[in-house]
């Protein structure tokens, strides 16, 4: 719940009880900040009532927004191959550890192949996300032992996939522009300043949903006006003003057919290497 004191103030009041998943924390974090960005308005967050305020904590989103938050009543366990916790991410060569950490969640051998390519797909999502946002944007992940699914969450409260890919292709609605950013190659940009190399070469969007098909998982895209749920686009009355991805895996799931899909990626990415 959100309420207006004053035009310079914003209050957020968290309901008891209410519990947050890793795209809630990076939706939540991309709005605060856009509002940070552009009305400087100081962020005032109520958790008084909030029973998971604790959880919160341990995922760092105070720590990400420079918030006061509740204080810490948990012992801070070692978080690799648990979760990663929210972390500002832009479009540049400083996200490696972030990537790492998300990876971590997968419970893939570090030293394997599909620990490689999966690292390059998550790395290239994340730029992607940023480099249509004009800005930067969110991460965070999750593993839940009980279920066995991994939930990895990327976003931005930028210009959105429709104005970004528009400087190249028409596009008449954003679920167009959902459909043109899953294709390959289309995402594929030049390297910024500051930049050693060009880390993105078409492989983002459309590698993510293969993973995803691999490991019999789903996949969100939530950009504008349209929600993109396993080939299935639906109409948002509330539109997201940037773009927003959920990925969901089964650690179970990541078997013979994943590593044969990896395998093919990790071809498909050193060729465009060479080109």
């Amino acid at each position: 719940m959100i309420g207006w004191p004053r035009s310079s103030e914003a209050v957020i009041k968290l309901h008891p009880g209410q519990w947050v998943r890793p795209c809630g924390l990076v939706g939540l974090a991309c709005i605060i900040a856009s509002s940070r960005r552009y009305s400087e308005q100081e962020i005032i967050i109520n958790h008084d009532d909030c029973e998971s305020a604790t959880y919160w904590e341990r995922m760092g989103f105070w720590k990400a927004l420079m918030l006061p938050g509740a204080p810490s009543a948990m012992a801070h366990h070692d978080a690799n191959g648990r979760f990663s916790e929210l972390e500002k991410v832009g479009d540049d060569n400083e996200t490696d550890e972030t990537v790492n950490r998300i990876i971590s969640t997968l419970g893939l051998d570090e030293y394997s192949q599909e620990w490689k390519v999966v690292n390059h797909i998550i790395a290239e999502s994340i730029n992607n996300v940023c480099h249509h946002s004009d800005s930067f944007g969110y991460a965070a992940a999750q593993y839940y032992p009980k279920t066995d699914v991994v939930e990895i969450s990327i976003g931005d409260y930028g210009i959105g996939l429709r104005q970004s890919l528009s400087r190249l292709y028409p596009l008449e609605s954003d679920g167009e522009a959902i459909l043109k950013a899953l294709e390959p190659n289309v995402t594929s940009n030049p390297p910024h300043p500051g930049q050693k190399e060009r880390r993105n070469r078409g492989v983002g969007l459309t590698t993510v949903y293969r993973l995803v098909q691999a490991s019999q998982g789903k996949l969100r895209i939530w950009t504008g006006d349209a929600l993109w749920e396993d080939t299935v686009i639906s109409s948002q009355d509330r539109p997201w003003k940037g773009t927003i991805l959920s990925i969901k895996v089964r650690r179970a799931n990541l078997t013979l057919q994943f590593r044969e899909i990896m395998r093919q990626i990790e071809k498909e990415i050193l060729d465009r290497k060479r080109t």
